[in-house]
């Protein structure tokens, strides 16, 4: 494998396809595919953003060259950047892959981040002219690269992709070609562009966000997506959003962060308001695979939480639940006990209580006496708060029983021991209950018999009385009504539906409830056109296809069940949502014009079939009919730019 003789020495933030192709020029080579075989040993015209095969190129770098692999990753290439948010494992798969591999073994999943670098090779103006005259030749810069940032941000002026004046590229697809002179190869004009306003809040919005961008790519060596997620989850701990048990409040988060931010700003970093609180998003929010795929989104979050990278990089605020009232042992504060103040107590019982279980409710026992307290626990609370007794326990309860026993009053046996007024009389009360059941206990079983039969007597008394007064009732007002006699008389209307249904029921029958008959027909007709109507709105909201779920779950809870069971009799319906149903076909066409306007947002001038099928691989499914149509309409759309 022998050396190469020279190698164009890299220029400051020059991408590295930039230097390769400076390399062909250099070259006696006609074609860039021998210059590439040359420098990599793969015969490609194409001009990778993220090389293959580094180890074999670093080896073939002429003698006492002083390049080295890590220089062209870290200072020509934005790998950097992408490691950031890349696991550990994922990063180290990169960079053998980058150092050994080839493009077969090519990992476009893992470096392809959707919307975050130019298709195209963009320059700006001023540059080249400042380029030419200081190095005598105009080369790539890398921070042009970057898909959201449309202007230089040292001059400020416009980037391009093709001639201004004659429209004609400035590179060929997959950076086969690149231009050295700040002059058109085709009509030999003089490019410039206009300058933008640089106090505009977008402009100072990108510049920060490109800022950011930067600093990460530089400390790529401190960081991963564990990292970062690790560190995001500790902030948001700090903040309050994540609940006690470990819920994690990612909507009510995004909704807060959202109303920070205008559309303007989102429309930047390619995401919108109403996506970034969808269920979709929320559920993929702070995971590994998220943070690679949004990664403009998550350097905004990083601005939102941190401020800056460099308070990303040292902050440090572990994520510690507080036990609430510590692990023991704890004070007992029964007077009475042995173990009064002291902490004899070792064990307690937590309980979660409302608010979603942030209130912790503990219960201690004294193992001594059986003194019982409780206690709420709060986040960051006031745990001075008095506790609440639960029980005085068995010792407390013998000693006053003993007392009342022998004669004191509850007020003498207050004065003796110091016990609280109302916890004696409610204690002095159950203790009389207990007395009386006891003493009903002894009660002869004649005595007992004679207390049933004279209850029964009256039992009967109380029937034939209450009878007679609703059957007078009745008469008067002329009406067998139940609702008419529980007003004028509830006390023998409840007694009577209590101890003599039977006869209520005879004399007083229930009334059957009639179902009120469903018109059918003009529900029918209704259904039929707001059906058409959500379709209709359906088509211009909705950017996914349009199914029978979709079109049901936006009718009330009534429509969607009678449609759902009673089809036979809602055939105008029935009819109207099996034609709203879209075909696969139809939703390719619909959804044209919005991948449209994205692919120009992205830097296309004409956009093809070709670019269509590569932002959405469903497109290879249509069949020939439906693409010759998608074809006529992107010619169409084309047009109308």
């Amino acid at each position: 494998m022998p050396q190469m003789l020279f190698f164009p020495e890299p220029l400051p933030d020059e991408d590295f396809r930039s230097i390769v192709y400076r390399y062909h020029l250099m070259s006696s080579n006609s074609i860039f595919s021998e210059s590439k075989e040359e420098l990599f040993g793969i015969r490609s015209h194409k001009n990778l953003m993220f090389p293959m095969k580094l180890e074999y190129f670093c080896c073939r770098l002429p003698i006492g060259h002083s390049l080295r692999l890590n220089t062209f990753i870290e200072k020509h290439t934005w790998v950097g950047l992408i490691f950031c948010f890349l696991t550990k494992t994922n990063q180290e798969k990169i960079h053998m892959l980058m150092k050994f591999g080839n493009e077969k073994l090519y990992q476009t999943t893992l470096l392809h981040i959707a919307g975050l670098f130019s298709k195209q090779i963009r320059y700006c103006p001023e540059c080249l002219k400042v380029d030419e005259e200081q190095f005598g030749i105009c080369y790539v810069h890398r921070i042009h690269q970057l898909s959201f940032l449309d202007y230089c941000p040292v001059h400020y002026s416009k980037l391009i992709n093709a001639c201004p004046n004659c429209n004609y590229p400035l590179s060929k697809d997959y950076a086969e070609e690149l231009i050295y002179q700040s002059k058109c190869k085709k009509c030999k004009s003089t490019m410039e562009t206009p300058l933008i306003e640089k106090t505009n809040s977008i402009t100072m919005f990108k510049d920060k966000l490109m800022q950011d961008l930067c600093k990460l790519r530089d400390y790529s060596d401190q960081l991963s997506a564990e990292i970062i997620q690790l560190k995001l989850m500790m902030k948001l701990w700090e903040l309050k959003y994540i609940h006690y048990r470990g819920r994690v409040m990612k909507l009510e988060f995004l909704s807060e962060m959202v109303s920070k931010y205008s559309s303007e700003q989102l429309k930047v970093i390619g995401l919108e308001k109403t996506q970034l609180v969808s269920k979709h998003f929320v559920a993929r929010f702070l995971t590994l695979d998220d943070m690679r795929r949004h990664v403009l989104f998550y350097i905004v979050l990083i601005q939102y939480l941190f401020h800056s990278v460099d308070e990303l990089l040292s902050y440090n605020h572990p994520i510690a639940i507080q036990v609430p009232f510590g692990n023991g042992p704890w004070e007992c504060y029964n007077t009475i006990c042995e173990g009064y103040n002291r902490k004899v107590i070792n064990r307690c019982t937590r309980n979660s209580k409302g608010s979603g279980g942030s209130t912790v409710s503990v219960e201690f026992v004294c193992p001594i006496c059986g003194y019982t307290y409780s206690r709420l626990w709060k986040p960051e609370g006031d745990e001075s708060r008095k506790p609440l007794v639960v029980s005085k326990g068995h010792l407390w309860q013998e000693k006053v029983k003993d007392l009342y026993s022998a004669g004191y009053s509850i007020y003498q046996i207050r004065k003796k021991t110091g016990f609280s007024e109302t916890a004696l009389k409610t204690y002095v009360n159950q203790l009389k209950y207990q007395m009386v059941k006891a003493s009903e206990l002894k009660i002869p079983y004649d005595t007992s018999l004679a207390i049933k039969e004279t209850a029964t007597t009256g039992v009967l008394e109380n029937k034939y009385i209450f009878r007679n007064i609703l059957l007078e009732t009745a008469r008067e007002k002329k009406t067998t009504k139940r609702i008419t006699m529980l007003r004028l008389h509830p006390r023998e209307y409840n007694w009577l539906y209590r101890h003599d249904s039977e006869w209520l029921n005879k004399h007083f029958p229930r009334q059957a409830r009639v179902k009120e008959k469903i018109d059918l027909k003009d529900f029918d007709i209704i259904l039929a056109k707001k059906i058409w109507e959500v379709t209709n709105q359906l088509k211009i909201t909705c950017s996914t296809r349009i199914r029978k779920h979709t079109i049901l779950n936006q009718l009330t809870p009534l429509e969607k069940s009678r449609i759902t069971n009673m089809q036979e009799r809602l055939p105008e319906s029935t009819r109207v949502l099996q034609q709203s149903i879209e075909d696969f076909e139809s939703f390719l066409i619909r959804g044209l014009n919005r991948i449209f306007k994205k692919l120009r947002m992205k830097g296309y001038r004409t956009v093809t079939y070709r670019a269509v099928l590569n932002y959405s691989k469903q497109y290879g499914r249509c069949g020939d009919e439906t693409r010759a149509k998608i074809e006529m309409l992107l010619e169409q759309l084309n047009r109308e730019v």
